[in-house]
């Protein structure tokens, strides 16, 4: 295999206030990374990109399989193999699957002025009807090498429903991207995560996977679902109104969801 399962085995979950991650360095190596980096750049083509451009979010991603390089798909394909799986599954105790489809993951990309306000994932997954659990992001360039800022962050829910917003001393953890890191986390519950600063000076790449519940939801009219993410102002956009805007327009997406 190309990824790194051995490495992977030998990280510990960490556990801080409701969050659970992992972090395991050189899961694929330099220079599986450098060919990576090639295939996306060569094959970028901008009509293939999913856009996301509003104050609370900025990115590009793909998450077709057919628009992957060669190695891009090898590696994603790895990140979903039974293997991957049951290592994962075993370390947060939860019996998950992979998601094929890659439902908002795949390829992301992040140039000057990428931003990911603090957010919760969607809970339940539009098209299989399961639980989103766990995320995987496998970085491919560098905070402080390749671009600066864009640090991952966990923020404590409780100072949210205390301030309705997130400054950078309510963080939990603060994980730095760094080229062949692996970061799994826990998003299932009020795990907010986002970035901690704009991305400025270069690219931020990354590949992302999502693992979510073996059984399906039973899903009852009464019981309020995010069926897409919801997102909270940072220290950057508070008192925005455009901001405001984007926010509502998140809500407003989950709430007009039919059962």
């Amino acid at each position: 295999m190309i990824i790194n399962i051995s490495n992977l085995k030998k990280t510990k979950l960490v556990k801080k206030n409701t969050h659970r991650f992992i972090i395991c360095d050189e899961f694929i190596s330099d220079g599986v990374i450098d060919k990576i980096i090639q295939e996306i750049y060569t094959n970028r083509k901008e009509n293939d990109w999913v856009k996301y451009s509003n104050l609370i979010e900025e990115k590009s991603t793909i998450s077709d399989w057919n628009k992957f390089g060669p190695l891009t798909y090898k590696v994603l394909y790895e990140m979903c193999s039974k293997e991957i799986n049951k290592i994962i599954s075993k370390k947060f105790s939860v019996d998950i699957v992979p998601d094929y489809g890659i439902h908002g993951g795949g390829i992301h990309f992040m140039s000057g002025g990428g931003a990911l306000n603090p957010h919760l994932d969607y809970e339940v997954h539009p098209k299989l009807m399961k639980t989103r659990l766990i995320n995987a992001i496998l970085y491919l360039t560098e905070s402080g090498k390749d671009y600066h800022g864009g640090e991952l962050g966990l923020w404590d829910d409780e100072s949210f429903q205390i301030k309705g917003s997130f400054e950078k001393e309510d963080l939990i953890k603060r994980i730095k991207p760094v080229a062949g890191r692996l970061v799994l986390f826990d998003v299932s519950g009020k795990n907010w995560h986002g970035l901690v600063s704009r991305v400025n000076g270069g690219d931020r790449i990354s590949l992302a996977t999502y693992y979510v519940s073996s059984s399906d939801v039973s899903l009852d009219k009464d019981k309020e679902v995010r069926w897409s993410a919801l997102f909270a102002h940072d220290q950057d956009t508070k008192n925005n109104k455009n901001a405001d805007k984007s926010i509502l327009l998140r809500r407003l997406q989950s709430e007009k969801h039919k059962y």
